[in-house]
């Protein structure tokens, strides 16, 4: 600790500001070092759950909290390896957090409050618990009643590099998830060697305007900063039916596609965001061969509904990881599904994920277009899954990859070098 806090400072005197994640992947040793405080906190952890008498709840998060004597009461989150909730996820390897929990002398970072507490929502950390789940839902806007299709961006001025592949994501609500990927901190994604673009499309026109403000505002505070980079334009939001304009959008470059937990209309299926006229568009837009689609849901019937309504086009197939290279932080591992064709159970790694949910029956079914994934393809979590996570709920989540496009049929001869061939012969 002593070391890290020593590095922290010299860090902070030299370039005027706190250290982040980028600048850790930047020296293997000092990264080094901040995985091995994290894996002694966890042992630190352990101990005290010991001493307290206390067991972690099978599939629980296993973050102690101290000051209650007592583990954390949320899901572990899909996929993780260290067993933790996204909330303490975040805290424990954020580097600020580990910065704050530095100039703690008495304590380790296990000790921290947890739910709520210092280690939760100190200052340097957006808390990433999510605190209005009581509240009665929303009104759902009728997509039917904004039939108004979207004409095109200036692509030119919204992006700095147009040949960039870009990552859409439908119903993106208040843009919360969108700004962490384009943020690259916690998980970059790449395409051959580039990175993507990312484009927000919102029902709600006034959250995709205020997304957009709050993006600016991001910029404008980080080119303040000393020392700090230029950042090139990734991240917009369109307020539009994509219903209806997805195609009048010209959307530059896409490649994948992202419908998270959109909203059910258990008693209106018609006004559901997936539809077969949505799939077949989409099919039609992504890259044969590349292109992806990644489905999530709470809603069983839901997830089905979509899974089924995309494989129904004959242009998708299932998945078990993107096509899209990922770069996460070395903490950001997860657990990888296992192969076992023909297993009438789950996997023994798969089998500890609470929130995994397998779809044959009540069997592990071997067909691979049957299976939900086991962990989140593209690892970071949106606000409806620390809901999940909060609640016990589980999530059903598929990988859809565009099929390639068919080879042209080679042309046939004409009639007459057949004729002449014939009377040569």
């Amino acid at each position: 600790r002593e070391k890290l806090e020593v590095r922290a400072a010299e860090f902070e005197k030299a370039h005027g500001r706190r250290y982040e994640a980028s600048d850790l992947k930047k020296d293997p040793e000092w990264d080094a070092a901040q995985l091995e405080y994290r894996r002694l906190s966890s042992v630190h952890a352990e101990k005290l759950a010991a001493a307290a008498g206390v067991a972690c709840r099978a599939g629980g998060c296993r973050f102690f909290i101290s000051r209650r004597r007592r583990f954390c009461s949320n899901m572990a989150a899909v996929g993780s390896v260290e067993g933790l909730c996204t909330e303490h996820a975040t805290v424990r390897s954020s580097s600020k957090a580990a910065d704050k929990q530095d100039g703690k002398k008495n304590s380790p970072p296990s000790d921290q409050e947890g739910e709520g507490g210092e280690g939760a929502g100190g200052e340097g950390v957006r808390s990433k618990r999510k605190h209005n789940m009581a509240r009665p839902p929303k009104h759902m806007l009728n997509p039917f009643k904004c039939q108004e299709a979207a004409g095109p961006e200036a692509w030119g001025e919204v992006y700095d590099d147009l040949e960039r592949p870009l990552l859409l994501d439908i119903g993106c609500a208040k843009g919360r998830w969108l700004e962490e990927m384009a943020g690259e901190e916690q998980v970059r994604l790449t395409l051959h060697g580039r990175s993507f673009n990312y484009l927000g499309v919102e029902l709600y026109a006034p959250l995709a305007l205020l997304a957009n403000r709050r993006r600016d505002a991001a910029q404008r505070r980080a080119a303040e900063l000393p020392g700090a980079g230029q950042k090139g334009r990734n991240l917009h939001f369109v307020g539009a039916n994509i219903m209806t304009s997805l195609r009048s959008m010209q959307i530059p470059n896409l490649h994948t596609v992202c419908i998270q937990f959109p909203d059910p209309w258990i008693k209106k299926r018609k006004r559901r965001v997936v539809s077969a006229g949505l799939a077949r568009e989409l099919g039609a837009l992504l890259p044969g061969g590349g292109g992806q689609v990644y489905l999530c849901s709470d809603y069983l019937a839901l997830a089905l509904d979509m899974r089924a309504t995309f494989l129904a086009t004959g242009l998708f197939e299932a998945r078990r990881k993107p096509t899209c290279d990922l770069h996460p932080p070395p903490h950001a591992a997860q657990h990888e599904q296992q192969e076992e064709e023909g297993s009438k159970g789950l996997p023994a790694a798969v089998a500890k994920l609470p929130s995994v949910v397998t779809w044959a029956g009540s069997a592990w079914c071997a067909r691979p277009d049957m299976r939900w994934l086991p962990a989140r393809p593209l690892l970071l979590g949106t606000e409806r899954d620390q809901v999940c996570e909060v609640t016990w709920r589980p999530s059903y989540r598929c990988l859809l990859v565009r099929k390639p496009n068919p080879s042209p049929p080679s042309p046939e001869p004409r009639a007459e070098q057949s004729a002449q061939s014939a009377q040569s012969e």
